[in-house]
């Protein structure tokens, strides 16, 4: 196997969110840098990663399927014997993502659901959070013409970070 070389951006708090009082952010950065409902979702689901015996009943927990872990372990041996976790792991995807990826989810959905859907409809994101994040400042907001635009969201089921995605 040839020797990779990844690149890693780190960004270091001394605790989450905690800053010194010399040091200051934009408006955008004071927002996204306080603590909210999700933030503190995700202090708990380390505290309960980190317990012993505990067992995950939300936050976006994956479920464990054996077959799927089997599946998926089998994928990783091949890919490594194979030389191709390297590049898989640390070398960059096009802008809109890894164009197989996104051929066969336009295929499955045309497929199996009947949709008129491309690859170029297709956006992905690394987390529901990114997710609602664009979305909502792509459609909610100050608009050019001085309006604003909001987005009805339901309150049920409950998306605990969505209150706090707006710019």
């Amino acid at each position: 196997m040839r020797p990779a070389i990844c690149s890693v951006m780190v960004i270091h708090f001394d605790r989450q969110f905690d800053r010194s009082p010399v040091m200051t952010f934009s408006l955008f950065g004071d927002k996204f840098t306080r603590h909210s409902g999700i933030t503190r979702l995700m202090e708990d689901l380390n505290d309960g990663l980190r317990t012993p015996g505990a067992i995950m009943l939300g936050g976006g927990n994956p479920a464990h399927i054996p077959a799927m872990q089997d599946y998926f372990q089998t994928l990783l041996t091949d890919m490594v014997e194979s030389g191709k976790a390297a590049d898989a792991l640390c070398n960059y995807d096009g802008p809109q993502g890894k164009t197989a990826l996104l051929n066969a989810l336009a295929v499955l959905l045309r497929e199996t659901l009947g949709w008129d859907i491309e690859p170029q409809n297709i956006a992905l994101t690394n987390g529901s959070q990114s997710a609602f994040f664009y979305l909502f400042n792509l459609f909610a907001g100050r608009r050019a013409d001085g309006s604003t635009k909001k987005v009805l969201f339901p309150l049920a089921p409950e998306y605990i970070g969505g209150r706090h995605l707006g710019v």
